[in-house]
């Protein structure tokens, strides 16, 4: 059986797909600060607050006693909460608030992937990163959104980074560069504050929505060893959006 990690795996689509690749029989560890009760019962838990990276070892230590065995692959869903929007935040806290969401979101997984990657080098085997990031790395930008956008453009950079680093000991790294996810029983609305239905007339494939099943599909391939040779590459699963968006730009700039 294969053991997956999944960071950031209590919430939000991690949640979704925590379960989805749960119910292939895949071994799944969730990391999080708090197990959700929407886990599958199957799922192990172990309890990881990157904000302290002093407690990388505790947690390191945990999954090596995990019964599914040595983890053969990391998925990082990884998102810093977002704090309400102040009208005049204060210099200070705007400083405090940017490098908070930027070491969650990017600095501190890897970090945590540099410590796991210490046991699966030791038992030379091979594993797999996805590092999950957003089309607001580069394509949309959005109000007041500073830190994730610069937070998610830093995971692309080291995907590529730790596909250079850990080549030589049998590690690949991705990213997932995801568009508008349609979540049921949430409301539809999608990471730039547009309403879902606008999205969708607006992508190349209007009527093809992003769900968790998708994401858990193009997850499952880049973990496997179908993709062997497929490393340091940033994929974006967007119904065709981030497409829509350069054409509308292009168009923007003959006129």
């Amino acid at each position: 059986m294969e053991h997956i990690l999944i960071l950031g795996g209590s919430s939000r689509i991690g949640l979704k797909v925590a379960n989805i690749l749960s119910e292939r029989k895949t071994g799944v560890t969730c990391l999080d600060k708090v197990r959700s009760p929407l886990l599958r019962s199957d799922i192990a838990f172990v309890q990881c607050d990157l904000d302290s990276a002093q407690n990388f070892n505790s947690v390191v230590a945990q999954i090596r006693e995990s019964s599914f065995g040595s983890p053969s692959g990391l998925v990082n869903f990884v998102r810093a909460p977002r704090e309400p929007a102040s009208s005049t935040p204060s210099m200070s806290r705007k400083s405090v608030q940017f490098l908070s969401e930027l070491n969650i979101n990017a600095v501190a997984p890897y970090l945590f992937v540099d410590e796991i990657l210490r046991i699966v080098v030791s038992e030379s085997k091979n594993f797999s990163i996805v590092n999950i990031s957003s089309v607001l790395a580069n394509f949309v930008t959005m109000a007041e959104a500073a830190a994730y956008h610069a937070s998610k453009a830093a995971v692309e950079a080291l995907t590529r980074y730790q596909a250079v680093e850990y080549a030589k000991k049998n590690v690949k790294s991705n990213a997932l560069r995801l568009g508008f996810v349609a979540n049921k029983n949430e409301n539809p609305i999608n990471t730039v504050g547009e309403t879902l239905e606008r999205v969708l007339v607006e992508t190349s494939l209007a009527e093809v929505e992003i769900t968790p099943l998708q994401i858990a599909n193009v997850i499952m391939f880049l973990l496997s060893a179908e993709s062997i040779g497929l490393t340091g590459q940033i994929l974006t699963l967007d119904s065709g959006y981030s497409l829509q968006e350069h054409l509308g730009l292009a168009l923007k700039a003959q006129h």
